[in-house]
Order: structure tokens, then sequence, then C-alpha cells
């Protein structure tokens, strides 16, 4: 049997990518982590930082990410390797 960590994924054609700059707020929701991301909007005269998504994490699936964010090291190249990861994260 495959750990929840192992199971295939559905990857629907309609969830679009969205392109952040940073990450500008953590908020408490309950017992879950919203992480809010933006890009900077530019005109002739300011420039305005703009929320562009809003991503809910569980606090486990939010201290998984950190963990693994914390010690990425650029070598995330194929899915196993990313597996590998949350495999090791969740032995810690």
């Amino acid at each position: 049997m495959k750990s929840q960590q192992q199971l295939d994924v559905l990857d629907p054609f309609g969830v679009a990518d969205t392109f952040c700059e940073k990450l500008v707020r953590i908020e408490e929701v309950g017992s879950a982590r919203r992480l809010i991301f933006a890009t900077t909007r530019s005109t002739s005269y300011s420039s305005e930082c703009i929320a562009v998504a809003h991503i809910v994490l569980t606090a486990e699936a939010f201290e998984a990410m950190r963990r693994i964010i914390a010690n990425f090291d650029g070598q995330f190249t194929d899915d196993d390797a990313c597996l590998a990861a949350l495999d090791a994260v969740g032995t810690a």
C-alpha cells in the first residue's frame, strides 16, 4: 500500500500557474496557516504590492514545507527526489 505522500495526484489541466515574487504574510486560520503571496505592479509614478495567491495548509503540511524549504539544496529535479524529501521530513 502506498503512503499518503506516494499517492497518485490528479493534476487537472485547469489549474493555472501563478507568478509570485514574495511571501508577504502568514496568517493563522484555526489550526491551519494561510500563506499570502504577492507580486509588484509598477506604474510610471508608483509601485504596489498586489496579493496574487492564497494557499491554506494544515499546520502539519506547513511544518513539513517549512522543513523542506529550509533544507532545499536546489536538487529537486523529479518527483522521486521530492517524495524522498517528504519521507525524510515525515521521519524527522
